[in-house]
C-alpha cells in the first residue's frame, strides 16, 4: 500500500512539475518579448513593434519557442552593417562604428545579446528550479 501512495505522489508531482515548467516558460517568453521591445532602438517604431513569439510549443520535456523580428532593419540592427553596405553605408548621426560594423547608436552590438544575457538566463533557470521544487512539496 505504501508503494502505491509513493507512486501516486510521484506521478502527481511530475505532472505538476511539467505544468509549472510550462507556465514558467510562458512567463519568461512574455517577459523576454517585453524586454526586447524595451531595448529596441526607435526611429519610426517598426523594429520595436515587430517582435513576435511562437508561444510555447511542445510538451513535457520538449518545450521550444521562437522569438523573431521580421522588420526590414532587423538584420542590420542585430549584426550591424558592413561599411559601404545598406542600410548604413557609413556612420551618421544615428549610427556608430563598432568592431568594423555600423550599428544603430541605440543598439550597439544588437538587441538580443543585450537582452538575453547570462543574468537573464540564470534568473530563468532559478525560476524553473523553484517551479519544479514546488511540485514536490
Amino acid at each position: 500500500m505504501k508503494i502505491n501512495k509513493l507512486s501516486d505522489y510521484l506521478k502527481r508531482s511530475l505532472r505538476d512539475a511539467d505544468r509549472n515548467v510550462e507556465e514558467e516558460f510562458k512567463d519568461f517568453l512574455t517577459d523576454l518579448e517585453g524586454q526586447l521591445r524595451s531595448n529596441s532602438p526607435v526611429d519610426h517604431g517598426d523594429f520595436k513593434g515587430a517582435w513576435k513569439s511562437s508561444g510555447v510549443i511542445g510538451s513535457s520535456g520538449n518545450l521550444t519557442a521562437r522569438v523573431s523580428n521580421n522588420s526590414v532593419y532587423a538584420g542590420a540592427i542585430e549584426f550591424g552593417s558592413a561599411p559601404g553596405s545598406r542600410p548604413w553605408p557609413s556612420p551618421g548621426p544615428k549610427t556608430t562604428n563598432s568592431g568594423g560594423r555600423i550599428y544603430s547608436s541605440q543598439a550597439v552590438g544588437g538587441v538580443i545579446n543585450k537582452t538575453l544575457d547570462e543574468k537573464t538566463i540564470m534568473m530563468f533557470a532559478s525560476k524553473l528550479a523553484n517551479s519544479i521544487a514546488r511540485a514536490f512539496r
